[in-house]
């Protein structure tokens, strides 16, 4: 990808977004954006049952100017959060490029069959992941819920996870496969402070990673010495995420009980077919290469990671006034991201070694296509119909 394309690809990704949210913003439609500028103006009116549970509504309330004026906070909630998704599409690229290689863009660009051509557009791919969206079984003007979306466009606090919880992952992945032998290190700490951020900013992904980190590291190496970082690293995500706990809900009368599909239910009148529609591009690129899949280790640990987020989804229910918020589904919007990422990433690498584009990969791409058009109808229909 040269300079020149990322030059005219960057700003239009920020001028999409940057509409998307300003139109959601003006609207008011009662989802999260709006909703979380009404929570820090009733914080600036001392008002006792609000919280600022998360570093997200401490950041939006200085770049305010700590006004709590309503038309400085949208300004600054469409700013920050167009940023965050720009930051997702640097990290986006910068992952596509160093797990898929590039080298193999570079002999992608050589090829003739269209498919094959247009794999290798790193940009392009990125800001296409970065508007996928689920598919869906029935036409509504609520696309995305009581499936799994891969994008979310309606809730901050997720939106402003995404950077962090990639980071994250790749960070993660990376210091399991490098098979560190000291206990002390770089890498070490910056994955301390990447947990601990990511608690401050949203829970969701780290009840995922606290359980995918060290269960992937002892699937490939066993109880080694540099065990002990991860479990230094968990450790200190789990007592971050009970002082969390301890100001966010101590007083509250929700609690969090296991009553499995509960909360789905809520949204979805058949599940299964709600869970195909979501991962079907993933599950169609295991089902084309199902022994190269299963052998990739970075597919590997995107599949944990989105399996037992889904668990969590699954098993876990809020009961009170948090009954119908959804909060244990964010994570596995998160981990649904990456695992279109990292099927990208996997489909790139197939597409390198083929002369010609086959049937496979050309419907794989169709498929992938198919998401993005699901995604482009949704952006379409967000002011008209709201962002969910």
């Amino acid at each position: 990808m040269n300079r020149t394309e990322l030059n005219y690809l960057y700003p239009a990704t920020a001028a999409i977004i940057m509409a998307a949210w300003a139109v959601i913003s003006i609207i008011q439609f009662q989802v999260d954006i709006p909703l979380h500028v009404m929570f820090i103006e009733r914080w600036h009116l001392d008002d006792p049952a609000i919280r600022m549970y998360s570093i997200y509504f401490h950041v939006l309330n200085l770049l305010s100017f700590n006004s709590g004026n309503q038309l400085l906070l949208n300004v600054a909630a469409v700013t920050l959060l167009a940023t965050l998704v720009i930051l997702k599409f640097m990290i986006t690229f910068k992952a596509m490029n160093k797990y898929a290689g590039f080298l193999s863009f570079h002999n992608l660009r050589s090829a003739t069959a269209l498919p094959l051509r247009f794999l290798s557009n790193a940009a392009l791919l990125v800001l296409l992941l970065c508007i996928c969206q689920n598919l869906v079984y029935k036409f509504s003007a609520t696309m995305a819920l009581g499936y799994i979306p891969v994008n979310t466009w309606h809730n901050s606090t997720t939106i402003a996870l995404m950077p962090v919880a990639l980071l994250l992952f790749f960070r993660s992945f990376d210091f399991i496969i490098a098979q560190r032998q000291s206990v002390f290190e770089r890498n070490g700490v910056i994955l301390l402070l990447l947990t601990v951020l990511s608690l401050l900013i949203k829970p969701s992904y780290f009840l995922v990673f606290v359980i995918a980190f060290p269960v992937f590291y002892l699937i490939n190496h066993g109880i080694i010495r540099s065990f002990i970082t991860v479990i230094l690293i968990c450790t200190g995500g789990l007592v971050t995420l009970y002082l969390i706990n301890q100001y966010v809900y101590s007083g509250s009368a929700t609690q969090v009980i296991i009553h499995p599909f509960e909360a789905w239910k809520i949204w979805s009148t058949n599940i299964p077919l709600s869970l195909l529609m979501s991962v079907f591009y993933p599950l169609s690129v295991v089902a084309v290469w199902p022994r190269k899949a299963l052998n990739d280790k970075l597919l590997q640990y995107a599949w944990l990671n989105f399996l037992i987020a889904l668990l969590i989804y699954i098993l876990f229910f809020e009961t009170g006034e948090r009954a119908y918020h959804g909060n244990f589904s964010w994570q596995t919007i998160v981990c649904n991201y990456i695992l279109f990422l990292t099927s990208t990433i996997f489909l790139i690498r197939q597409a390198t070694s083929k002369v010609r584009a086959g049937r496979k990969l050309k419907i794989v791409v169709l498929i992938f296509l198919a998401h993005v058009f699901t995604g482009l109808l949704f952006i379409l229909k967000m002011p008209f119909f709201g962002p969910r």
